[in-house]
């Protein structure tokens, strides 16, 4: 992000819609926001691919400064996707592969996917390797 986008930010603090169209700058593979204004609340992220991912709880942007909903939606992210993953996770065992895939984002699908390979991986080398 350049410095003048920056500027454009802080300048345009107190009104999120401005501020919407630079999040991708700000945050990787986050495009847009879905703010309720009359709440002021932000209660999800979407990605480039349209995947949308609750914030739990929303983030609370009234009457507070850029820098601090922001940091409080950063750390939002992070946990938002940790909770999407555990679900995920528990889901893997439930439902056909398919329908698991479609039924959560693409980074937590990775991620999961990855999880149970390396457990299975691990539980074919306790058992002597793949036969």
């Amino acid at each position: 992000m350049c410095i003048r986008d920056s500027f454009e930010i802080m300048s345009q603090s107190k009104d999120i819609n401005t501020i919407r169209p630079y999040l991708k700058r700000v945050f990787e593979s986050i495009v847009d926001i879905e703010y309720k204004e009359a709440e002021r609340l932000i209660t999800l992220m979407i990605s480039g691919e349209g995947e949308r991912v609750n914030f739990s709880p929303p983030i609370d942007a009234s009457n507070k400064p850029i820098e601090f909903w922001m940091c409080d939606m950063e750390k939002s992210m992070r946990d938002s996707v940790h909770k999407e993953l555990k679900k995920s996770i528990v889901d893997y065992t439930e439902t056909p592969r398919t329908k698991w895939c479609l039924q959560h984002p693409g980074q937590v699908i990775l991620t999961a996917s990855q999880i149970f390979w390396t457990k299975e991986v691990e539980t074919a080398f306790g058992k002597g390797g793949v036969k």
